[in-house]
């Protein structure tokens, strides 16, 4: 029995051995990406970047600069966003008016147009509450502390072309801290899970 349990390891020593694997993976060009959201009652402000090829070196900068962004209401040019910062910011002062349906259109030279979807702005995002257990029962292969919270979604109905965008950005100590859960109607709609 012994002698099996060497050629075994013995076997399996010399039977690996290691080989590159060459993976496809399609990119056809670099593409603009609108990050922001609409909120009723306030100015708009979206960031702009660019997509990157899957392999090789991550870019250090995404960011798109000179760029043309353009924002449109029930299918009226609206307002023209003026980049803000070095870091593909763009804004503008006009106020997001609720029940109103806007696009957003970006153009920059090197690059394809970006549209989003049509979105309609809600007059207010709906109430939202959370339950929050801590030291929850954690993920096998995850040492660390782990919290479960729960969110509910309270008072008016949820409209059907609407997005929601749960965003946690640090770990809270207590319960007493007060978190900025939702935002409402936001670009890009391809990346937000649907309602």
């Amino acid at each position: 029995m012994r002698d099996l349990v060497w050629i075994l390891v013995v076997a399996g020593v010399f039977s690996c051995r290691g080989r590159e694997i060459s993976l496809y993976i399609p990119f056809e060009e670099e593409r603009l990406v609108i990050w922001g959201k609409l909120e009723a009652g306030r100015p708009v402000a979206v960031r702009l970047t660019k997509t990157f090829p899957p392999k090789g070196d991550l870019p250090e900068n995404l960011s798109v600069n000179n760029a043309t962004v353009v924002l449109f209401r029930n299918g009226s040019r609206y307002a023209a966003l003026n980049q803000s910062s070095d870091e593909g910011v763009y804004v503008c002062d006009s106020i997001v008016l609720p029940g109103q349906s806007y696009v957003l259109k970006a153009e920059a030279e090197g690059f394809p147009a970006a549209e989003s979807q049509s979105v309609i702005v809600p007059a207010s995002p709906p109430e939202v509450s959370y339950l929050r257990k801590t030291d929850a029962e954690r993920l096998p292969l995850y040492p660390y502390r782990q919290d479960l919270i729960s969110l509910f979604i309270h008072g008016k109905s949820v409209e059907a072309d609407c997005y929601l965008m749960v965003g946690f950005l640090a770990h809270f100590e207590n319960n007493n801290t007060k978190l900025p859960l939702l935002s409402r109607a936001g670009f890009p709609p391809w990346v937000l899970p649907r309602c």
